[in-house]
């Protein structure tokens, strides 16, 4: 861990943090591992009522797109995915084509707990939800590209990037320069799936849900078992 991997193509580096080892760039395949396409180019009404997986690019298919970077123009697709890879409803985390590499996986919502932890969070606010610890949101959050001066000393090098998301209804692009949300593969009910966000304006960590047909950014882990 901490050697750049390659797959399909890209060479993403990798950070040690406690026992476990952790893409520090978000994920940008367009494929999954098997080399099938995730479907792309998802219009609002088939992203809102699709239960299979699906990617897109901030910015992508001319809707509505609310850029707050300081450093990019994030509603240039190309510049998005350059700067801060691509987006996946929750369903693409499930499928069993499987979107890491061989030996990686789409963290749990446990796996993001123990990383927590590895970075200074208590044991008694791990499983809470809401906003949770003290400034290990901060120790994520990258050195730049935060809106209103909300970069992070990214201390463990985890280059958490405020990368925004494509609403759950698909109609709108929002938050890039201010937050950084990130799925887990762990749903509590039918309809909504755990996740993290790191803020602009916030130093700690949020553990929330919400509807699984949110765009978000992804991060692989090693597999541990």
């Amino acid at each position: 861990c901490g050697d750049p991997l390659e797959y399909q193509g890209y060479d993403y580096e990798t950070v040690q943090i406690g026992e476990q080892c952790w893409f520090a760039e978000n994920l940008r395949s367009e494929n999954y591992r098997n080399g099938d396409a995730i479907p792309s180019q998802i219009d609002e009404v088939s992203w809102l009522s699709t239960n299979e997986g699906a990617l897109a690019n901030y910015g992508d298919d001319g809707l509505t797109c609310y850029n707050y970077s300081p450093t990019i123009d994030g509603c240039n697709p190309e510049a998005s995915v350059l700067a801060w890879g691509r987006y996946y409803n929750w369903f693409a985390t499930q499928d069993s084509r499987a979107l890491c590499p061989s030996g990686w996986i789409v963290p749990s919502d446990s796996d993001w707990s123990v990383m927590e932890g590895a970075i200074g969070m208590s044991a008694s606010e791990m499983g809470s939800s809401g906003w949770r610890g003290t400034d290990e949101g901060d120790k994520l959050k990258s050195q730049d590209g935060w809106a209103e001066d909300g970069d992070g000393d990214d201390e463990f090098d985890f280059g958490g990037l405020a990368a925004g998301h494509r609403h759950y209804s698909g109609n709108y692009f929002d938050a890039s320069g201010l937050s950084a949300v990130y799925w887990t593969s762990t749903a509590p009910d039918v309809d909504r799936a755990w996740f993290r966000v790191l803020n602009y304006s916030e130093s700690r960590i949020q553990r929330t849900r919400d509807f699984k047909s949110y765009g978000m950014s992804i991060r692989c882990i090693k597999d541990s078992e």
